[in-house]
């Protein structure tokens, strides 16, 4: 299923984002934000250069604006309170194979990338991530969305046991900040596509987080229970820590040859999410929008306004006029 990787679209010349250190991006910047959005791109495609997935991996469906520089600022902007985000993407090994150029895959343990994201995203002043009241939302694609669910679990391990203080401090602040998590497209309990595309693979070259994204491997469903757990606690409080979201691609993707396969299966998707949509798109295209009326861009737009109308209320001198002022377009 090497066939997953093809990508027919000619690259274009690449676009100019702020470089904030090795691991993080910023799509959009704002001074005093209302709230933070971190995006988590998947597994590459063939004919696609991986280092710029950090923003092709969220471009529009019919041009190559990337959507959460281009238009989703734009839309909290002119849409009543005009709530302000900051919007950052990260970037990682995510090659499906980079033992191919003889440098081995260790630059693919997901051990060592999350831990590089809590220094990048979390304990980096250049970033600075959850801090200082600001509402965290972090947006998964593919393999993203697992690696989030480690994200999380490390900050929550740092909390309590990083040696720094800074550390641990700056660690129980994003988890305090941390609002929401959309899952797009994410194989929680695997998919058959990439198990198939695994098996191709010499086991020297695979990427190391390759096998998270197979069908029932244990690894992940440890990943899965302990977020779950966190997000509960372990007593299963129906009252969670932060909302998930589950965007699941309804279309089938067509591959190389014509061949078309539903890339993750529903059941896959729905693994514990509180609001769940399936929406008119394939593996690929579920992280592009159209316009203003692109279903997960709407579901997206409702938890920003949620997020920021909580942090806007508790700032010093805070307006008491309506909160609800950002509205959701109709198709």
């Amino acid at each position: 299923m090497s066939e997953y990787l093809s990508n027919p679209e000619v690259q274009r010349q690449p676009k100019t984002f702020e470089k904030i250190n090795d691991g993080v991006y910023a799509l959009w910047r704002e001074v005093d934000p209302d709230v933070t959005l971190v995006f988590f791109h998947g597994l590459s495609q063939r004919g696609t250069n991986p280092k710029h997935a950090f923003w092709r991996t969220w471009k529009g469906r019919e041009h190559e604006d990337c959507w959460p520089e281009s238009l989703l600022p734009k839309l909290l902007k002119d849409e009543g309170r005009g709530y302000k985000a900051s919007v950052l993407s990260v970037s990682y090994e995510n090659r499906p194979d980079p033992g191919k150029d003889g440098k081995g895959t260790e630059a693919s343990d997901q051990y060592r990338i999350v831990e590089n994201l809590v220094n990048d995203l979390i304990v980096d002043e250049d970033a600075d991530v959850g801090q200082k009241g600001v509402p965290v939302i972090l947006v998964g694609h593919d393999l993203g969305g697992i690696l989030i669910k480690r994200f999380v679990q490390m900050v929550e391990d740092k909390a309590h046991t990083a040696s720094e203080e800074k550390v641990r401090r700056k660690s129980k602040n994003f988890l305090e900040n941390l609002s929401s998590v959309f899952f797009y497209s994410t194989p929680h309990h695997g998919a058959e596509a990439f198990e198939q595309l695994a098996a191709k693979l010499k086991k020297s070259d695979a990427n190391q987080m390759l096998r998270l994204v197979t069908i029932l491997h244990k690894e992940t469903a440890r990943i899965n229970d302990n977020f779950g757990k966190y997000r509960r606690g372990e007593q299963g409080s129906k009252q969670s820590k932060f909302t998930t979201y589950g965007i699941h691609a309804a279309w089938a993707t067509t591959l190389e040859g014509g061949l078309s396969i539903q890339i993750v299966p529903e059941g896959s998707a729905r693994s514990d999410v509180d609001h769940f949509y399936s929406v008119r798109a394939d593996h690929f295209g579920i992280c592009q929008v159209r316009d203003s009326s692109t279903t997960h861009l709407r579901t997206l737009i409702g938890a920003i306004r949620d997020a920021a109308s909580n942090n806007i209320n508790l700032k010093p001198g805070a307006s008491s006029h309506t909160m609800d002022s950002i509205k959701y377009w109709q198709h």
